[in-house]
């Protein structure tokens, strides 16, 4: 006896249910039979949810909300406040999903007409979710550096060559559009705007389509060859600062967008401090943008972690956004002229070209 939680999603008014707006339900499937919670959870920034999504969590066997979604979702569920399971498209209509727990982990298979999910729900399952491996390598500088950067590496290659796969088998669908926009926080690459053409134009040219396409500009324009461009922020003693002077100064300079609770961001510290004062006489330096919107809390951070470079803020995220940057911390390294040579590099890799080009 399969437990059915019915989760109607985005409440509205009779009146929406006029211009067209479809009632959209959606049925999780746990195959153990029990009484579970469930919490629906955005999984990209908030430009891409066009519609409101419910903040409580439903409990329950048998729950119904009516409910109506014009465009489409991309959604994570926590079930019972520990598990969260990868991401799916929530579609106008009818959702049918089967969740079963396997090795402390829910894995996801549609059961309704969008079956093209389920190669990536199976790949997923099967490289214990890409994305978390994405975040955990990121988020972590543990073990042997260079293993790191070869598993990663290894994530990024595994998920281009599925992901195209999928987007040229089901050039219509709305998984392989919102697994790029799920995977550019981590850092663009030129075959994300390669598998976006190649989507049907209808896609293309659908509200969220038109919204990755802006987020693919963005991102294009901090990739390796364009000229970072000229920006002026205020430093450590309230002076406005022209960052374009520090990069022309320097050999290479590290630009290192971070934020004053960015754990990951704080745990590269002490290995960008010995790169800095290693190399900084042969015309190395970095550059930290904190994106903090509390300045006394980035300067306590700054005064904390004993920052020895340039540390600018931009609260408003200027900058920041120019670039569609979300996921932190992220970095370009650019050459004197102000070319972008390299983006988010991991401290290992920035090593190993220090030693090389210094």
């Amino acid at each position: 006896m399969k437990l059915i939680i019915i989760l109607g999603i985005l409440m509205s008014s009779i009146g929406s249910l006029a211009f067209g707006q479809e009632k959209t339900t959606l049925n999780i499937l746990f195959t153990d039979g029990k009484q579970h919670s469930v919490k629906i959870e955005k999984v990209l920034g908030n430009q891409y949810y066009l519609d409101s999504l419910p903040e409580k969590a439903i409990n329950g066997k048998d729950i119904l909300f009516n409910a109506v979604i014009q465009n489409p979702a991309y959604v994570s569920f926590v079930i019972d406040s520990n598990y969260r399971t990868h991401p799916v498209v929530l579609h106008p209509g009818l959702n049918i999903v089967q969740a079963r727990l396997f090795q402390n982990r829910y894995q996801l298979i549609r059961r309704d007409k969008y079956l093209e999910e389920n190669a990536m729900g199976a790949y997923n399952n099967l490289f214990a979710n890409n994305y978390d491996i994405y975040k955990y390598l990121r988020d972590h500088q543990l073990g042997n550096m260079q293993m790191k950067d070869s598993l990663l590496n290894l994530s990024y290659n595994n998920t281009d060559t599925v992901v195209s796969i999928i987007a040229k088998d089901y050039s219509s669908s709305y998984v392989p559009l919102y697994k790029i926009a799920h995977l550019l926080p981590f850092g663009n690459r030129p075959i994300f705007r390669e598998i976006y053409n190649g989507l049907d134009t209808n896609l293309k040219n659908s509200k969220i389509g038109q919204i990755l396409d802006l987020e693919l500009k963005k991102a294009e324009q901090g990739s390796i060859g364009n000229e970072f461009p000229k920006f002026s922020l205020t430093n450590r003693n309230n002076v406005v600062t022209d960052l374009n002077t520090i990069i022309n100064n320097n050999k290479f300079t590290l630009i290192d967008y971070w934020y004053s609770n960015c754990g990951p961001c704080i745990a590269q510290f002490p290995v960008l401090a010995e790169l800095f004062r290693t190399h900084k006489e042969n015309g190395f330096s970095i550059v930290g943008i904190s994106v903090d919107q509390d300045q006394k809390k980035w300067l306590k951070a700054v005064e904390k972690y004993q920052i020895p470079w340039t540390s600018l803020i931009d609260s408003k995220k200027n900058s920041a956004d120019y670039f569609g940057i979300t996921a932190y911390p992220s970095n370009f390294l650019v050459d004197a002229s102000g070319q972008i040579i390299s983006t988010n590099m991991t401290t290992e890799s920035l090593k190993k070209f220090l030693k090389e080009n210094m």
